[in-house]
């Protein structure tokens, strides 16, 4: 299909604990987009100091009534997470169809992610697969020495050695193809270990998100649809991939998480408020 759907996200920050916050947020984020119905409005990180999951599934069917939205997705919710949010669904008359979360070979091999993946596909929920590329740590542009600047790496506390193994499998697996002759792409266009990251989480059956900033990654984003990992590749890839996933970590963690991106949410209002905004901006752009 052709069409285009648009999604955005709701932010349960601290203050945000009603459903007319919910409402004025979705309709506020339509406004933004020049649409009157978002297709699909993300509950992100729902990790409300005093508001549970089902509460905002809630506000999604009443705004879904009001014809402001279609259907209703998650971000970063565990199993328990994602299950809680389907059955309120079912009960207020919402669909719950997607959940966006981390998912790359830097976060495979953790129990949390497995079972949140296995919940998902019992329900019938998609998984949009966030950072897919590691923030670059699974492409050909990282070396050692970016590495160190890497804040992700960092937060994840990621060596090169703990990198290096699943890197050489994925340049290897990379140039085997770019190798085929037989594949239906330019013999010109190598295969890069950016494509091969997103096949494999393409071969997982997940969506991945990709964050383009040149033409030339858009179009080798592309190029990953025009060819597939065999099984035993997938196998290979799933033995070395590692076991940092944000759903592993513990609530206050998550909560703080939370917390803190509200304060920057509002910051930025402020800034967009005071004309000083990247949102006034880019709709200058647009124009």
């Amino acid at each position: 299909s052709s069409e285009v759907l648009l999604m955005t996200k709701f932010l349960p920050a601290p203050w945000r604990f009603t459903h007319g916050h919910f409402e004025k947020a979705l309709r506020a984020s339509n406004k933004r987009m020049g649409i009157s119905k978002c297709h699909i409005y993300l509950l992100h990180s729902p990790m409300h100091l005093s508001r549970g999951v089902e509460y905002w599934v809630e506000s999604a069917a009443i705004c879904r009534k009001k014809g402001l939205m279609d259907t209703l997705g998650l971000s970063n919710c565990s199993a328990d997470e994602v299950r809680t949010a389907v059955l309120a669904g079912e009960k207020y008359g919402v669909p719950v169809v997607l959940n966006q979360v981390h998912f790359s070979l830097l976060d495979y091999n953790s129990d949390a992610l497995h079972d949140m993946q296995n919940t998902c596909q019992e329900l019938g929920v998609s998984i949009v697969a966030y950072n897919s590329l590691g923030q670059g740590l699974l492409t050909d542009d990282m070396n050692q020495e970016k590495l160190k600047q890497n804040k992700p790496a960092r937060m994840m506390k990621i060596a090169w050695d703990d990198l290096a193994p699943l890197r050489i499998a994925l340049r290897k697996i990379a140039d085997a193809h770019s190798n085929n002759k037989s594949r239906n792409v330019l013999e010109t266009r190598d295969i890069s270990m950016a494509q091969v990251a997103l096949n494999w989480c393409r071969a997982h059956h997940t969506i991945p998100l990709v964050g383009c900033r040149s033409i030339m990654q858009a179009e080798d984003t592309l190029a990953s649809l025009e060819w597939e990992l065999n099984s035993e590749e997938v196998a290979e890839l799933d033995t070395l991939a590692l076991n940092r996933c944000t759903l592993d970590s513990p609530v206050w963690k998550r909560k703080l998480f939370v917390v803190l991106a509200s304060v920057v949410m509002s910051c930025c209002q402020w800034m967009d408020f005071l004309g000083m905004g990247i949102v006034k901006q880019a709709a200058i752009g647009m124009k």
